[in-house]
């Protein structure tokens, strides 16, 4: 993936923020409880970025990992660049916890965070689906 700001959501994902809605709705009907999902970028020290689909869960982070897995090898999550990891974060993990509370207070149907601050954390680039469940 190149190191360019300006990413298209459907190069990461199929299908952009519907594709990782698609996730969402995949792992809750596996009995997960996905508070959010999200493409993050993060910078390497050498140059170019680590691309890492986050699964954010309460849920034990392994059995996420192990079912997003499953449905990656059933062919039933939509296609992501080769280059994008899977990977389940906690909903109080740092930087999860200011991506979605952040996708939350905005509110939109697409929303792509390109080199801001939020709350001390620098976030490179991140698309976050709009399948969060409602704030309690």
């Amino acid at each position: 993936m190149d190191t360019d700001t300006l990413v298209a959501p459907t190069a990461l994902v199929e299908g952009g923020v519907s594709g990782l809605d698609r996730v969402a709705l995949l792992l809750r009907a596996e009995g997960v409880r996905v508070e959010g999902v999200y493409i993050i970028g993060i910078p390497h020290e050498e140059g170019g970025r680590g691309w890492y689909l986050r699964i954010v869960s309460d849920d034990e982070q392994r059995q996420v990992l192990l079912k997003a897995i499953a449905l990656r090898q059933q062919k039933l999550l939509p296609k992501l660049a080769e280059s994008i990891a899977l990977s389940p974060l906690p909903t109080n993990h740092p930087e999860a916890s200011r991506i979605i509370a952040r996708a939350r207070k905005v509110g939109e149907t697409e929303l792509v965070i390109d080199g801001q601050m939020l709350d001390g954390l620098y976030v490179d680039y991140a698309l976050i689906g709009s399948s969060l469940p409602v704030a309690a």
